[in-house]
Order: C-alpha cells, then sequence, then structure tokens
C-alpha cells in the first residue's frame, strides 16, 4: 500500500511518483519462530521514459548529460535487502534494453561518519563555544576591563573579537547607514536582489518536483513570470556593487596616502587581505556540506532525491583551492552555488590593471575599461553566433535547430568571468566617480529623464523575452544582441539609481 504508483498527469509532467515514506519505514512484524521482526525500507526506482526505443542506463558525467528523461517510483521492500541486489535482480546482464535505470535504498546516499565529520564539528563546536564566552566576558566584565587596562592587551582583543554579544549587535547595527558619505542604495539593492535569487531558486527547484510541472508552466502566459525567469540578473547587481565597492574604498584609501596605497607591500596586502577575509568562511561551508549536512537527513527519503544526491564534494574536494573550482568540471561542481565566489575572484585578481590607471591618470583608466567592456561584449557574441544559443540561461526557449554544446553554456557563459566581467567594470567606473566627485549637480530635467531611461533599460531587459517564453524563435542576431548588451543595460540603470541617490536627486 506504501508504494508508489503511476498515477494521473503523466502528459502533465507528473514523472515522480513517491508513495507513502512513512507507512512502509513503520512496518515491523513480529514472526513467531524469529529473533527480530520483519520490516520494510522505502526504496526508490528510476527508470527511462521512452520504451519504444532502445534504451541504455548511461553515466551522466562519462556521457556528458545534464538532464536525462526519466520517471521514479518509490517501492517498499524487505529492509534486508540492499539496492546493489535489487538492481542485479531488476537490470540482469541478459535484458538488454532494459528500463529500469537504477534502485537507490533510503540512506545510500548517506555517507559513514568519518573523521571529517567529527573534526569539522568539532572545530564548529569549539568556535562556538568560544564566542559564547568571549560574548558573556565581553556583556557583564568589559567595563571592568577597561578600568583595570585589560582591554590594550592583544590577547583581550582577539578573544573579543569572537564575542556574539559584539558581532550581533554589529551585524544588526543599521546607524551607519544614514552618515554622509555612505551608499545608501546599495542596501536596498542587495536585500531585493538577496531575495530575488532565492525567489528564483525555488521555483526552479521547484519545477522538478512538481507533479504536474507543465501546468506550472502556464504561468509564462502571465508577462510577470519574467521576473522568476530573469532573476539571473540579480546576480549580476552582485557583481556590479563588488566592483563599485572595491574601486570606492580603494581610492578612499589611495587618496589618504598614495605612497603607501601604492607600496608593493600593499599590493601584496591587497590580494592576502582577501584571502584571508574570505578563505576560513569559504572552506567551512565546503566542509559542512561535505561531511555534516548530509547526515542531518539520516532517515529522511529527500536523501535519495536527485536534488539531494548529485553531490561530488568528496570526490572533487582537493580542486576547490583559490576559489577556482568553476574551471575544473561543468558537471562535477562541489558547493555549486560558489561558482558566483569563483568568478568573481578571477576578475578581483585583474583588477589593479584597472585600478592603477583610474588613481593616475583617469582618461587611461576609462579608456581601459571601455575597451575591456567592448572585448566581453566581442566574446559574448562570437559565442552566440558560434554555438547559436539561446538569448540567456532561461529554460523555456524555442530551440535553435543548429544550437550545440548546450551543456557548456553555464561554464562558458554564466559562469564565465570573461563575458560578466562588463557589469563588474561598470561598478568599478561608478565607484571611481563617487569618489573623485564628491558634489555633482543634475538638471532636475536631466534627473528624470535618466530615472524614466534607466527604468525603462531595467524593465526592457527583464521583461522584453516574453515573447520567446511562450515559444517565438528570436533570431540569431537579436539573440547575440540582447545576450551581449542586456547586462550592459542593466549596470546603467543600476549606475543612475546609485549615482542619482548618492547625490541627493533619488527621493
Amino acid at each position: 500500500d506504501s508504494s508508489g504508483r503511476v498515477g494521473p498527469a503523466v502528459l502533465r509532467g507528473h514523472i515522480y511518483f513517491a508513495g507513502h515514506y512513512s507507512q512502509c519505514a513503520s512496518v515491523g512484524v513480529p514472526i513467531e519462530g524469529r529473533t527480530r521482526p520483519f520490516r520494510a525500507a522505502y526504496f526508490m526506482y528510476t527508470y527511462f521514459c521512452i520504451y519504444r526505443k532502445p534504451q541504455r542506463c548511461v553515466n551522466l558525467v562519462e556521457e556528458g548529460i545534464d538532464f536525462v528523461p526519466a520517471y521514479s517510483i518509490g517501492r517498499c521492500l524487505p529492509a534486508s535487502c540492499t539496492s546493489e541486489e535489487l538492481a542485479n535482480v531488476f537490470r540482469p546482464a541478459a535484458v538488454i534494453p532494459n528500463p529500469v535505470c537504477g534502485v537507490l535504498k533510503t540512506d545510500d546516499t548517506i555517507p559513514s561518519r568519518g573523521a571529517g565529520f567529527y573534526i569539522t564539528v568539532s572545530i564548529m563546536a569549539a568556535i562556538a563555544v568560544v564566542c559564547i564566552v568571549a560574548g558573556i566576558v565581553d556583556f557583564f566584565f568589559n567595563e571592568k576591563a577597561e578600568k583595570r587596562g585589560i582591554t590594550q592587551y592583544l590577547s583581550w582583543r582577539l578573544f573579543m573579537a569572537f564575542s556574539l554579544y559584539s558581532n550581533v549587535a554589529s551585524i544588526f547595527d543599521v546607524s551607519a547607514a544614514a552618515k554622509s558619505g555612505q551608499i545608501g542604495p546599495i542596501h536596498c539593492i542587495r536585500f531585493f536582489s538577496f531575495c530575488w535569487v532565492v525567489m528564483g531558486h525555488f521555483f526552479m527547484n521547484y519545477m522538478s518536483i512538481a507533479v504536474n510541472p507543465v501546468d506550472i508552466s502556464e504561468m509564462s502566459k502571465d508577462i510577470l513570470s519574467e521576473f522568476i525567469m530573469t532573476g539571473y540578473f540579480a546576480v549580476d547587481s552582485f557583481f556590479f556593487i563588488s566592483g563599485l565597492l572595491l574601486t570606492f574604498l580603494w581610492l578612499k584609501s589611495y587618496k589618504k596616502n598614495p605612497g603607501r596605497t601604492n607600496s608593493i607591500l600593499s599590493w601584496i596586502m591587497f590580494y592576502v587581505h582577501r584571502i584571508l577575509r574570505l578563505t576560513p568562511a569559504y572552506y567551512m561551508a565546503v566542509f559542512f556540506y561535505t561531511f555534516v549536512y548530509k547526515q542531518l537527513f539520516v532517515g529522511f527519503p529527500m536523501n535519495i532525491n536527485m536534488l539531494f544526491s548529485l553531490d561530488y564534494c568528496r570526490s572533487v574536494r582537493q580542486t576547490q583551492r583559490a576559489f577556482e573550482n568553476r574551471s575544473i568540471n561543468k558537471l562535477l561542481q562541489c558547493l555549486a552555488v560558489s561558482w558566483y565566489l569563483a568568478s568573481e575572484t578571477q576578475m578581483f585578481l585583474f583588477t589593479p590593471l584597472l585600478l592603477l590607471p583610474l588613481a593616475l591618470k583617469p582618461i587611461v583608466g576609462v579608456c581601459i575599461a571601455v575597451l575591456a567592456i567592448v572585448a566581453s561584449t566581442a566574446v559574448n557574441i562570437a559565442l552566440v553566433y558560434h554555438y547559436h544559443w539561446p538569448t540567456s540561461p532561461i529554460v523555456l526557449f524555442a530551440p535553435d535547430p543548429e544550437m550545440t554544446n548546450f551543456g557548456d553554456y553555464n561554464m562558458l557563459m554564466y559562469f564565465s568571468p570573461v563575458t560578466r566581467c562588463q557589469i563588474y567594470i561598470m561598478g568599478m567606473l561608478v565607484g571611481w566617480l563617487l569618489q573623485t566627485q564628491k558634489r555633482l549637480r543634475i538638471n532636475w530635467l536631466v534627473n528624470i529623464v535618466g530615472w524614466v531611461v534607466a527604468s525603462s533599460l531595467m524593465l526592457a531587459v527583464t521583461l522584453g523575452l516574453h515573447n520567446q517564453t511562450n515559444g517565438y524563435a528570436i533570431p540569431l542576431f537579436w539573440r547575440a544582441m540582447y545576450s551581449s548588451l542586456s547586462r550592459l543595460a542593466w549596470g546603467l540603470g543600476l549606475a543612475w539609481i546609485i549615482v542619482s541617490s548618492y547625490y541627493g536627486y533619488g527621493g
């Protein structure tokens, strides 16, 4: 009764028939003459959808396949069975072709708790204990420590750096946002972009487990659904902010002390500081995801869902050095969301080539920035023309019969710093403007026109592909134009929002 069965709406995309996990797991029947009861376990079988053509099971990574049209059915079977035994039963070598592609038992994808698990948990627990103790000492004894002069010692300052009390208070303190010289709109852009990313990923993952995804796709007929389809512009906002803040703060330091900021030691620390700032948090995230995260799902049927089980951290964690994981293998991604950090870090490596000219010879710096943007745009156009790729990474588009290598789209286009650097460089130019022009007069008419143009550009790139979403095949030339120029349009909109607001014309 708890096994899944092929139900209605297969033609509407229903491909996941789970059954009833908890009912299956509760089976425990005592049998006379046996010392242990008969128990059941939950399994999941994966089948190919297409039976009429000969199919064979493939290794997704070896074959370079991102997605295989298959459906899954939950089965309640004796707990003493293993997935390997059942795979041999349902996939005998003599039966070819065979629609059964794989068998998984609950917790098959959960690794055993080895040294990595205990080391990671110990480190995290130690940090938590130090933070709590430091916070208690900070809250109750900081004033006494100040009176006795203890707060001047390096050991005390290092200990207080872990204070949970001070750190939480600092994180939630927004008073500095109202101070003069703050780039206020960045906080708003960052918040809405964060929400936009979460919403986009939610819909993307929900479509893969919904029982009627074809019906969900009917949402695309509503033009407002484009805000979900084009959520990738939120990522461009983060690239823009990164370039802006880097340039704004570096030029601020350069104006105060040009000799020290441009010294060899300062440039060495320019990179060392980034490594020290990001590496501990990044690797703790990787270690937690690799050794601890899956242990939280022991006994949950979710752990045999493809969204959960496709994880390569244990096999590729040695390649995660220097945040360069994007260049390893497009299908062997550990902590896949870290592609952003990898891409942004590679842009960061080359920023001195633009920072120095902007500080010493601004005209030269602007020319270099324009040339880099033009080169990035040209590469984007060339890739679309060469592979006949779509306008963007959205799922719903009319495929070009001449399109090739779409499996490489993310690595060569979406993740690539070569094509992503357009808007990062635009952010750097805005950061240079804000730091060098402390005051800027904007005529009221120019301000209104600027807001209208900025809004129009941003709405055009987010809503402009609605016909494509509904099946219209956009010609190759216009696909290349949108792919290469849409981020520039988005960047111009962001630039106006920040510039106008920073100088007091944004309301």
